[in-house]
C-alpha cells in the first residue's frame, strides 16, 4: 500500500513540477531537507534515528514523510522541540507523517510545538517527551488546529497536558490516537484544553495516565469543551488523579457531553468525573463491570481480586477502591 502511496505522490510531484527531496541521500538531515523545500515539495525520510531539533520554516505546504513510524525516528536528545511550528502560514496542508516522535524536552511541547500554525499530522509515534510547563507531547497555542492521527502520545510529563496541551482557541482533531501512561505536575495527564480551545475526539483512547491536581486523563476549563464522536467513539478508563474529587478520568469546569464506548464504570462518581454535574454521559460499556454500594475496606496486605468487603477480605489499594466504589452524597 505505502508503494502505491508513493507512486502516485511522484506522479502528482511530477504533474505540480514540486520536488521531491531524499534524506539523507540529497541532504543529510531533516532540518536541511526541508529548509530547502519550497511550497508543494515532499521530503522523503529514509528509516533510521535523527538526533535533530527542528524549526520548521515558514513555508506552507511542505510534506514531511517517514519510510515508516516503527522504523523513522526523530530523537530530540532533551534539547528541545523535537519540532517546532510557529507561522499563522501553516495550514493542514502541511503535512507530517509516518514518524516516532521522541525525547522531546521544552517549556512548551516537548515532542511537537505549534503556536499560530495548523499542520496536518499522521501516523506518528511520540514517546518520551517531557515539558518544564505545557504539553509534554504537543503544545498547541494560539489557534493552532493541527489533525492528529494513527498516533500514541506515551511515557510525556509536564505541569500542564503531559500527553497534549491546548490553548487559546487551538481546536486540533484527534482521530484513532492513544494517550497512554503519561503524567501533569498540575491538570491534564493526557489532555489539558483551556482558555477556548475545543478540540474533537474520535476513537481516542485515554488509559494510564496520572495528574496530580486534577483530570488524570483529560481536564477542561471552564471557558473550553471537548467534542466526542458518536460513530467511532471513544474509550477513557483506569486514570488517576491524586486526590478523590479532582476527576481522575476527566475534570471539566464547563458543561459537556460525554460519548463513549468504554468508561471506567457505567455509573461514574465524583472520583471518576469531576464536578459530577458538569456532564451527561452516555457510555456503552464499562471496564470495571461491578460497583459496590457498600463500605470497602482496604489493606496492604489485601488483594484488588477480593470483595472488600470485610476486614478478612480487604482490597489491596484505596485507588482500586475509590473506582469500584458506588459513593452518594454522604
Amino acid at each position: 500500500m505505502k508503494k502505491v502511496f508513493l507512486l502516485v505522490l511522484v506522479s502528482f510531484c511530477w504533474l505540480l513540477g514540486a520536488t521531491l527531496i531524499n534524506v539523507p541521500a540529497d541532504y543529510e538531515t531533516i532540518q536541511a531537507g526541508i529548509n530547502a523545500a519550497t511550497e508543494g515539495d515532499s521530503v522523503l525520510v529514509a528509516a533510521g534515528i535523527y538526533y535533530e531539533n527542528i524549526v520548521w520554516p515558514v513555508v506552507n505546504g511542505i510534506k514531511l514523510i517517514g519510510e515508516s513510524e516503527e522504523t523513522t525516528i526523530i530523537d530530540g536528545n532533551a534539547l528541545a522541540n523535537v519540532i517546532y511550528f510557529n507561522s499563522s502560514n501553516i495550514d493542514t496542508t502541511t503535512l507530517t507523517t509516518n514518524f516516532t516522535i521522541q525525547n522531546g524536552s521544552s517549556d512548551y511541547g516537548g515532542g511537537i510545538r505549534c503556536e499560530e500554525s495548523s499542520p496536518n499530522l499522521t501516523n506518528i509515534t511520540i514517546t518520551c517527551n517531557s515539558a518544564v510547563d505545557y504539553g509534554g507531547g504537543i503544545s498547541c497555542r494560539y489557534s493552532s488546529n493541527p489533525s492528529l492521527e494513527n498516533v500514541t502520545f506515551t511515557n510525556n510529563s509536564a505541569n500542564h497536558g503531559g500527553g497534549l496541551y491546548c490553548f487559546y482557541s487551538s481546536n486540533p482533531s484527534l482521530e484513532n490516537v492513544t494517550f497512554t501512561n503519561n503524567s501533569a505536575a498540575d491538570y491534564g495527564g493526557g489532555i489539558h484544553c483551556g482558555y477556548n480551545a475545543n478540540p474533537s475526539l474520535e476513537n481516542v483512547i485515554i488509559t494510564n495516565n496520572f495528574a496530580y491536581s486534577r483530570g488524570g486523563g483529560l481536564y477542561c476549563a471552564e471557558n473550553s469543551s471537548l467534542s466526542f464522536s458518536a460513530i467511532n467513539r471513544c474509550d477513557i478508563y483506569s486514570n488517576n488523579v491524586e486526590n478523590r474529587g479532582s476527576g481522575a478520568d476527566i475534570y471539566s469546569g464547563s458543561t459537556i457531553s460525554v460519548i463513549l464506548d468504554t468508561f471506567t464504570v457505567i455509573n461514574p462518581t465524583d472520583y471518576h468525573a469531576s464536578p459530577l454535574n458538569n456532564f451527561t454521559f452516555d457510555i456503552l460499556n464499562a471496564a470495571i463491570t461491578e460497583q459496590i454500594d457498600a463500605d470497602l475496606y482496604v489493606s496492604p496486605n489485601g488483594d484488588n481480586a477480593n470483595d472488600g468487603l470485610t476486614a478478612q477480605t480487604p482490597l489491596k489499594t484505596i485507588q482500586y477502591a475509590n473506582s469500584i466504589i458506588l459513593a452518594d452524597s454522604n
